[in-house]
């Protein structure tokens, strides 16, 4: 239940210390912990560690009675009431905030437990690139829209492979706007020129220097200008063949009728 309520990528990391556990912007993602054993008489809590300061996440005070951490109400999920030794948590819908080093703090006895795992996450972005736009005096206006960045997303153009730049044969515009509930940023990009290329120029979003893996895109390439004349020949064609065999068939009954 728990790995179909985790919404998104999951990855673990080996490490020398510590797993990495790696999730999504505006997901959820479950911090697995197991306690076999568990005293449960003594506390059990999950805490962060961010910048040298530790905060409260969750913490069972009895089998009746829990606290939350400020930003965490209402955000966490435990799974003690299927399972007493599944002290693992789910986090929902996370935050660029939620970055750090997540502490399960139990006792076995009177053993101190406390498995540790660094969380990173990653902006989900979706990359939308259109049929070019054909203007007059030869410009051709290629169009690329990229959704759900973070503040560092920029937007690239590469043709056959080759980093696109601005130069006097090639004008590139990009606008950048954030969407206030989720803190994302939307980008918009236009390469102008009057260059006849193949193939076409194709974008791509650049993510941050320091998070580079994972990354998912749902890239969506639109082809229309080429679907377009595709079809007009082809319902051309359908009515000539029509029109030929109507003929066809009219002089045939005059012949007989002659």
């Amino acid at each position: 239940m728990k790995l179909l309520l985790g919404t998104l990528m999951v990855l673990m990391v080996s490490g020398e210390d510590m797993e990495t556990v790696e999730a999504f912007l505006g997901r959820d993602i479950c911090l697995p912990c197991t306690c076999l054993d568990r005293n449960l008489s003594n506390e059990f809590k999950w805490q962060v560690q961010k910048q040298n300061e530790s905060q409260l996440i969750y913490k069972q005070i009895n089998k009746l009675a829990s606290k939350y951490g400020e930003s965490y109400e209402g955000r966490v999920q435990t799974f003690l009431d299927q399972n007493i030794s599944d002290c693992s948590i789910l986090l929902k819908n996370v935050t660029a905030e939620d970055q750090g080093t997540y502490k399960c703090i139990f006792y076995q006895g009177d053993q101190y437990n406390n498995p540790a795992m660094n969380l990173r996450v990653y902006s989900h972005r979706s990359v939308l690139q259109y049929a070019p736009l054909i203007l007059g005096k030869g410009d051709k206006v290629f169009r690329c829209d990229v959704k759900g960045g973070d503040s560092e997303t920029m937007i690239q153009w590469r043709q056959a492979g080759q980093v696109v730049e601005s130069s006097p044969l090639i004008e590139i515009s990009t606008t950048r706007t954030q969407h206030a509930p989720t803190g994302l940023f939307n980008l918009k990009s236009e390469l102008k020129t009057k260059l006849s290329w193949t193939p076409e120029p194709e974008c791509e979003a650049i993510p941050h220097p320091a998070v580079t893996e994972p990354y998912k895109s749902d890239i969506v390439r639109t082809h229309t200008y080429t679907l377009l004349p595709l079809l007009f020949v082809v319902v051309v064609g359908s009515v000539l063949i029509l029109h030929y065999r109507w003929k066809n068939t009219e002089v045939s009954a005059r012949t007989s009728e002659g």
